[in-house]
């Protein structure tokens, strides 16, 4: 039913690679009216155990009105080297498509 709250946010990432405590740089239009910004890392079920899953809450500064720069986690424990979903999260809770970076 979220998705029935309104659009969803247009994220579109200036690369797909960063490193540990790296900055990004990224557009979403209506910036300042997101409420978070998330990376999600995808599943490995094994043995229905899913291991890999995690959610990250990101630090982003709004630079312009269609323009953040996303800062990425410092270290391996919080989040393990390997590919990541981002989403932007509107303020009425819509995600965005979420797109792939990879981290390390």
């Amino acid at each position: 039913p979220y998705l029935f709250r309104g659009p969803r946010p247009r994220l579109t990432l200036a690369r797909n690679r960063v490193a540990y405590g790296g900055r990004l740089r990224a557009t979403v239009p209506g910036a300042a009216d997101l409420r978070e910004i998330n990376m999600l890392r995808p599943g490995a079920t094994t043995h229905a155990f899913n291991c890999e899953q995690r959610l990250l809450g990101l630090e982003y500064n709004v630079d312009a009105p269609d323009r953040v720069t996303l800062t990425f986690p410092r270290g391996r424990n919080l989040a393990p080297p390997g590919w990541y979903l981002v989403f932007a999260i509107s303020a009425d809770g819509v995600p965005s498509v979420g797109r792939f970076v990879r981290l390390g």
